[in-house]
């Protein structure tokens, strides 16, 4: 089940890779010029602001080209082994064990784990809104925020990881409240793959602004409070690939009964 989106989250983490490697050498390439000069031209300005729109521009497209892909892979999963109708027999199958008295069945706690990735997200781009927000004074700042955030991920990834990992007792009720959602199309899945779109388009805008804070905020603190945010989207993007192709995965194969 883990490998089901294999090849569909080794082209998203080759492409976000190489994408981020282009860019990491070009804020050294800024720094360098900074550190020799203690201020970037306006030739160098223009290009980070260019440079940092491409980045966020490249990674949306990552992200979206994902999407397609896990897209196409479940439609065609579904035309080939006829899942809709066995995610009919799967309700008509919960609703005769309920009839029998039975009470539960065994799976991971998937609703539990949606929810608390919802909620994870949510937070997540809240704190990248708090960054755009700060008006960092010193490098030291800018690299706390770093840390921080790597503090809330690392602990977002081990809930999520703990849910994910066991095994629990659920109700014959909420497994069919599940089955009717997929069957009705109201599962969320997707949703946070396009508020991450936008939350990336978001970013564009906001880049395009930058040009007209140099003077106020500083040709130093400008190149690393973008790094910042470049790096803090890009382990959200990553976070939202890798938790909605899990929770995708466990959904189209109907849990491990």
């Amino acid at each position: 089940m883990n490998d089901f989106f294999y090849e569909e989250n080794f082209i998203f983490e080759s492409t976000v890779s190489i994408i981020d490697n282009r860019y990491m050498n070009t804020i050294l390439e800024y720094e360098e010029s900074y550190s020799k000069n203690h201020y970037l031209t306006e030739s160098e300005k223009k290009s980070l602001v260019f440079k940092t729109r491409e980045f966020f521009n490249r990674l949306i497209n990552a992200i979206t080209t994902f999407m397609k892909n896990i897209k196409n892979k479940i439609d065609n999963f579904i035309k080939s082994n006829k899942i809709d109708i066995e995610l009919m027999k799967k309700k008509s199958y919960f609703e005769k064990l309920k009839k029998k008295g039975v009470t539960s069945v065994t799976s991971i706690d998937i609703v539990k784990y949606k929810e608390t990735y919802l909620d994870e997200t949510k937070k997540l781009w809240k704190y990248v809104s708090r960054i755009k927000e700060m008006k960092y004074k010193s490098i030291d700042q800018i690299e706390n925020d770093l840390n921080k955030f790597k503090k809330i991920m690392e602990e977002y990834e081990n809930k999520l990881d703990a849910i994910y990992d066991k095994k629990i007792e659920i109700s014959i009720d909420k497994a069919i409240d599940i089955v009717n959602a997929e069957i009705h199309g109201k599962s969320t899945n997707f949703q946070t793959i396009q508020r991450c779109e936008n939350e990336l388009k978001g970013m564009q805008i906001y880049v395009d602004s930058i040009e007209n804070k140099f003077n106020s905020i500083g040709d130093e603190i400008i190149p690393k409070k973008v790094n910042l945010l470049v790096r803090v989207c890009t382990d959200i993007s990553k976070f939202v690939k890798k938790h909605v192709s899990r929770i995708i995965a466990t959904i189209v194969f109907l849990f491990a009964f």
